[in-house]
């Protein structure tokens, strides 16, 4: 997985109204810390996506069905960028084996790792 660039995409952040894209709720330097915290730990899936979560499952976003705590990025011609995710939604379930290490690191509880695995929040 290679690192070139983080781009803070505008879409996710105002650009679009929020029943297109979700959007971020955090300040800029949060979505990047989450970024580069999941890049360290190489919290990634089969198609080399970076994930993260909110310490406890606090919001970092919100779409239209309310407040989300998971995170996704993607990368785009070596650039990198993020955008907040439901686990309901296809697509937008973190591997297990991350979930799993976010429960054995105390960052969730189990019973919330459990949530996200089965598509519940």
């Amino acid at each position: 997985m290679k690192f070139s660039a983080y781009k803070v995409n505008h879409v996710h952040r105002g650009g679009l109204p929020i029943h297109q894209k979700s959007q971020w709720t955090v300040p800029e330097w949060d979505e990047l810390r989450l970024f580069l915290m999941g890049y360290d730990r190489n919290w990634v899936d089969g198609k080399n996506n970076i994930w993260n979560v909110a310490q406890n499952m606090g919001a970092i976003g919100r779409d239209t069905a309310g407040d989300l705590s998971v995170a996704k990025y993607v990368c785009n011609q070596n650039e990198w960028h993020g955008y907040t995710v439901s686990p309901k939604r296809n697509g937008d379930k973190p591997p297990s084996e991350v979930v799993k290490t976010w429960v054995a690191e105390g960052i969730i509880k189990k019973k919330d790792g459990t949530n996200i695995m089965q598509g519940k929040v």
